[in-house]
């Protein structure tokens, strides 16, 4: 399944934040001071993968998105 993903940075760290693909970037990101990418996330044979951008931020994601998706989500 396909949802979204906005990555915040919160003084400490960069956070993933994944909510569902209906709901549009800018809205989840309103409460956040600094959102340092933004993206799409599906998960594959057990693993994350960000890609593309968000258009209500105008940003991209990053490399290092994946990184982060697959460091913060499992459990």
């Amino acid at each position: 399944m396909k949802m979204k993903y906005i990555i915040i940075d919160n003084g400490l760290a960069e956070v993933i934040i994944v909510f569902p693909d209906l709901v549009q970037h800018g809205n989840v990101a309103m409460g956040f001071d600094k959102v340092v990418s933004a993206g799409f996330i599906i998960m594959t044979d057990g693993n994350y993968q960000c890609y593309g951008s968000s258009f209500s931020l105008k940003i991209n994601s990053r490399p290092d998105d994946t990184i982060i998706a697959n460091r913060q989500l499992r459990f």
